[in-house]
């Protein structure tokens, strides 16, 4: 039971990592100018 609980703990963490390295240059872009590209799809 305890290892089942572990996993079901890190799964979600797993896609946090997975995310992150995903979006890594547009996170890094966003913490040294504080700016979005939401202004590209607003026409």
């Amino acid at each position: 039971m305890g290892d089942q609980c572990d996993a079901l703990k890190v799964e979600p963490m797993k896609e946090v990592a997975r995310m992150i390295r995903r979006h890594i240059e547009g996170i890094v872009a966003w913490t040294q100018t504080r700016q979005t590209n939401g202004f590209l799809g607003s026409h």
